[in-house]
């Protein structure tokens, strides 16, 4: 199996990966995590916690360099237990 098909994640993970605070204290290269997030795609938008929408480049910016928590959760084939009530079913 190719490396690239084992590293594939999906842009959520990613963009979840890239905005965890860096032990080091380094900050994050914004240009760099819109380009691993983003790819070659149009740029993308985030829902905000009131709903609306934004584009992604500006809500790092609001991430970036400020206190966040985040996480990554990649279900398992037939493991819905990290799935939100709403779609276990579906998983």
């Amino acid at each position: 199996m190719p490396v690239s098909d084992v590293l594939e994640l999906p842009r959520s993970v990613l963009l979840a990966l890239w905005l965890a605070p860096d032990p080091s204290g380094a900050r994050t290269d914004r240009k760099a995590l819109l380009r691993a997030v983003q790819g070659d795609d149009e740029p993308h938008e985030v829902v905000t916690g009131d709903g609306s929408p934004v584009p992604l480049s500006e809500a790092i910016d609001g991430w970036v360099g400020g206190p966040i928590d985040v996480a990554a959760l990649v279900l398992a084939p037939g493991d819905a237990g990290a799935a939100p009530a709403a779609v276990s079913g579906a998983a």
